[in-house]
């Protein structure tokens, strides 16, 4: 957490820097959800693959 962010949040309680924070960074998540979900349902995997590097990949992307 960058000092900047902790001042701004030293005398908050957990649940107000929650609150906070989602504000702050909770459209960020929901795009980078987005993004994650349309490359996992457009991933396929060519007839002449391997299964096992294909699973590795949808694995890292999860």
């Amino acid at each position: 957490m960058s000092l900047e962010l902790q001042r701004q949040h030293e005398d908050m309680d957990p649940q107000e820097i929650i609150k906070h924070l989602k504000k702050m960074y909770g459209g960020q998540s929901r795009i980078t959800r987005y993004q994650l979900s349309k490359t996992l349902f457009r991933s396929s995997m060519p007839a002449s693959a391997q299964v096992g590097p294909h699973v590795l990949k949808m694995n890292d992307l999860i």
